[in-house]
């Protein structure tokens, strides 16, 4: 049983990953900024920028 749940935690954080790049495509398409506010660790922001998100609220 943990196996499958190992399996559907991976498959939605894939599915956010998917969701948080397609955003910042169609923003940027858009000319548009984002804004990120709020992250579980540094590892995300590190990511969150890369991606191109334009401001990061740090709380």
């Amino acid at each position: 049983m943990a196996h499958k749940e190992l399996n559907e935690a991976s498959a939605i954080k894939d599915l956010d990953d998917a969701l948080i790049r397609s955003i910042q495509e169609i923003t940027q398409f858009m000319a548009k900024k984002t804004i990120a506010e709020y992250s579980s660790n540094q590892s995300v922001w590190e990511i969150l920028g890369s991606i191109g998100i334009d401001y990061m609220l740090l709380h």
